[in-house]
């Protein structure tokens, strides 16, 4: 996922919300969306915002967050080409912050998004950017929710953390002086830092890649 690209540098990803209508204010928050608030299934999905990973589409992420959304694939050196969405204002439980979600399509509808967007644009990361045709909307739209990320506005520290998450399983560094703590049997993972760009991602208990990449420690000095 590319979502320090989207989260860091929001003035150059702000030209697609005019894909879904504009800015339309969202649905009214249903209760019991508190972003600590995982809810299992028997069949090992989780609930998390108001979304069931694996089951919502960004059609229902668009209904309860609003339809200021940009979305675009990203692609960089190492990763995959991914597309995800990015709402610069999301509130869930009373906590307001930015919200990536990052998307499912079979390979082949991605590589036909690419075909037929624009770019790519190479963005100051590094990474590359491709813009979706306006004629793709209703099917990325339709598209599966694959995981999310939450960058609260609210400081987010060690003790609130624990207060609401409880005790994390494993600690992992995760660069620039950051720490990540793991909730893997929740599919939770929430990331730590002294500068105030605390965020938590949701992904599927079941999702060994994304557990794996989350708990992956960054090289020393990163």
């Amino acid at each position: 996922m590319n979502r320090w690209v989207v989260l860091t540098s929001v003035a150059g990803l702000a030209g697609a919300a005019w894909l879904f209508g504009g800015h339309e204010p969202p649905s009214p928050p249903p209760a019991g969306d508190r972003p600590w608030e995982v809810t299992l299934a028997p069949d090992g999905s989780s609930r998390a915002l108001g979304l069931t990973l694996g089951r919502s589409t960004l059609g229902d992420a668009i209904a309860r967050f609003g339809k200021g959304v940009d979305v675009a694939m990203f692609e960089s050196a190492g990763r995959p080409l991914s597309l995800e969405a990015y709402f610069a204002e999301a509130s869930s439980g009373g906590l307001s912050g930015r919200l990536v979600v990052t998307l499912a399509p079979e390979p082949a509808v991605l590589e036909g998004l690419r075909a037929r967007g624009a770019g790519p644009r190479r963005l100051q990361s590094g990474s590359l950017r491709y813009e979706l045709d306006p004629r793709d909307a209703d099917t990325v739209a339709g598209l599966r929710v694959a995981s999310l990320t939450f960058v609260p506005r609210a400081n987010l520290d060690e003790d609130t953390v624990r207060a609401r998450f409880g005790e994390p399983v494993e600690r992992v560094p995760a660069g620039e002086g950051q720490v990540r703590w793991l909730y893997p049997e929740r599919g939770v993972a929430v990331t730590l830092s002294g500068q105030g760009r605390e965020m938590i991602d949701y992904f599927a208990p079941g999702d060994t890649a994304r557990l794996r990449q989350l708990s992956t420690p960054a090289p020393a000095g990163d």
